[in-house]
């Protein structure tokens, strides 16, 4: 198997966003789209936290394709998203794809 396939099969993905640009997703998105629902798997995982700072961003991991799929949808939906997501795909080339 390629090294870059096998890079991107293991690869998690660990992403912040700040609650108001994961708000702005889950409200834009539609609600029948595949996006919606990983949107959602993460909300489900990731309770708000009452203490701040922590209250003020949602943090969650996904494989490389749920997080081109979630660079996708801020580019249509909540373009200043895009360099947290972009810096979390970064990170992970990084550690895995050396």
């Amino acid at each position: 198997m390629d090294d870059s396939l096998l890079c991107a099969l293991a690869m998690e993905i660990l992403i912040g966003l700040a609650r108001s640009d994961y708000e702005r997703l889950l409200h834009k998105v539609p609600s029948q789209s595949a996006m919606y629902t990983l949107l959602r798997r993460f909300s489900d995982r990731d309770r708000w936290s009452s203490d701040k700072p922590h209250s003020m961003c949602v943090v969650f991991e996904c494989n490389r394709d749920e997080a081109l799929t979630l660079l996708e949808a801020a580019k249509q939906h909540c373009p200043q998203a895009l360099p947290e997501i972009e810096y979390g795909i970064k990170l992970a080339d990084e550690k895995f794809c050396r």
